[in-house]
């Protein structure tokens, strides 16, 4: 597992008490888990995607997928979970603020309105320049 990689985690039995280990510098972490609520209530998001230069650091043993790569594909995930009501703006920044668009996920058009997303994300520019604003 690389660095950049998520880590989903699920638990089928749950007891409130820290996990303990070590992270790459060697330092203690303890991590303690917490049932999150879940919501009925639509999503209405705005993403902002740094897509300057040092977003295209990569892992040593992983040269395919640069820090902005793994942030797209994280944006492509999210179509899964995205449902009729929710409202996304996708924008991205160097120096400069661009807004890319909008999607509005409404009733019989969840696969329109996924396309449309998935389109939108395909657009993020690769990194350059910096993030002077």
């Amino acid at each position: 597992m690389t660095c950049f990689q998520a880590i989903d985690i699920e638990m089928a039995i749950w007891e409130p008490k820290p996990i303990f280990g070590k992270y790459s510098e060697g330092k203690s972490i303890a991590l303690t888990l917490t049932p999150q609520k879940t919501y009925s209530a639509p999503l209405n998001l705005a993403v902002l995607l740094d897509h300057s230069g040092s977003m295209s650091l990569t892992e040593k043993n992983d040269v395919e997928h640069s820090l902005h790569k793994w942030a797209k594909m994280g944006l492509y995930n999210l179509c899964d979970h995205l449902k009729i009501g929710d409202h996304i703006d996708l924008w991205e920044f160097d120096s400069k603020a661009r807004a890319l668009g909008s999607v509005d996920f409404i009733a019989g058009e969840g696969e329109i309105a996924r396309e449309n997303y998935k389109a939108l994300v395909s657009r993020f520019s690769p990194p350059d320049g910096g993030t002077e604003i």
